[in-house]
């Protein structure tokens, strides 16, 4: 999935894939109709994948070690040579991935200094938080509504609706932003200007707000999943003893879920936030004019062959991404 929706790789190395076409033949060509047709395509080869891996583990079954059937699998500790072997491989990953990319990018951001100074740097992180603590608050928000609604009403239409809401992440954003396009255009078309009011175009392209429910769409799946994982860790019983001892349901929610869930919370807000600064397609599409985020930034330089450029604004989005992980490590995850 992660594969197929990748747009700055495949669009830098100029490799015609799907994404880079639909991308294209809006922004490029202006041919929204063509879009829709390479999106249309895109997404039955991704629905065929998702069917694929729902058969394939059609028959899987699962146990608990507990059980006196099953014996649990001891630890296999490596030494000498195989220990050696092991770290090597696993240095040569992180090397690949991590260590050489950052330090070619930190040696052009020291060496062309001049780049970085040219760089809006408070404007860029202004509007990268911006975005994430914009979209945070409202995906956590309707998560929360979602999430509590159905543990409280037990409703199946509800938790069907919710399941099919989350499907949003498995579409690449370039698919949801022509889609979100075609889709004010048509009602803007048929039904705004119809009944003679005034466009409502210019209210979600090229805003805030438009980047937002867009964004919302795409990562719905993350806020959800994030506070459901954490709700199933809240046994009913705590609810009907808060009944019993007076409190209402909004009470129930205040001072005990919240409290209980405010590490979920906090580590949903963080991979919502690691997800919306890298974002690129999207955000290249509905952003207002004159709007830049680092990502941007540095896909900008780079499809103008100015790698050295590209260097600083990359190297402050991983400072900033790294802030983030660190903080799920150590205050989160310690446990």
């Amino acid at each position: 999935m992660e594969t197929l929706a990748e747009f700055g790789a495949v669009d830098f190395f100029s490799i015609n894939t799907l994404t880079t076409g639909i991308y294209n033949s809006w922004i490029t060509f202006d041919d929204l109709a063509f879009a829709n047709r390479l999106s249309f395509f895109l997404l039955l080869f991704i629905f065929a994948l998702f069917i694929l891996e729902n058969l394939s583990r059609k028959q899987a079954k699962y146990h608990s070690n507990s059980s006196s059937r099953f014996k649990q699998r001891e630890k296999y500790k490596l030494d000498g040579g195989k220990s050696f072997l092991a770290f090597i491989f696993c240095f040569i990953i992180f090397f690949l991935s991590f260590i050489f990319p950052f330090s070619q990018m930190l040696y052009w951001t020291i060496i062309y200094s001049d780049n970085l100074f040219d760089l809006k740097v408070l404007s860029l992180i202004y509007n990268t938080l911006y975005l994430v603590f914009l979209s945070s608050l409202v995906l956590i928000t309707f998560s929360f509504i979602s999430n509590y609604g159905m543990r409280v009403s037990k409703s199946k239409p509800l938790n069907v609706m919710n399941t099919l809401s989350i499907s949003g992440y498995a579409i690449p954003g370039v698919i949801l932003a022509i889609a979100f396009i075609t889709f004010i255009a048509w009602f803007d078309n048929n039904f705004v200007k119809l009944f003679g009011f005034e466009s409502i175009k210019k209210i979600f392209f090229g805003s805030i707000l438009g980047l937002v429910i867009v964004y919302f769409i795409r990562f719905y799946s993350l806020a959800c999943n994030g506070i459901k994982s954490g709700y199933e860790k809240i046994n009913f019983s705590v609810d009907e003893s808060a009944y019993l001892l007076g409190y209402s349901k909004i009470k129930t929610f205040v001072n005990i879920h919240i409290p209980y869930l405010r590490n979920s919370v906090l580590f949903v807000a963080i991979l919502i936030s690691l997800e919306i600064i890298r974002e690129l397609p999207i955000t290249l599409i509905l952003r207002p004019f004159n709007f830049e985020t680092f990502a941007t930034t540095a896909y900008i330089y780079a499809s103008e062959d100015l790698l050295e450029a590209a260097a600083a604004p990359s190297l402050i989005l991983i400072l900033i991404a790294s802030v983030f992980i660190l903080s799920t490590s150590k205050f989160i995850l310690r446990d």
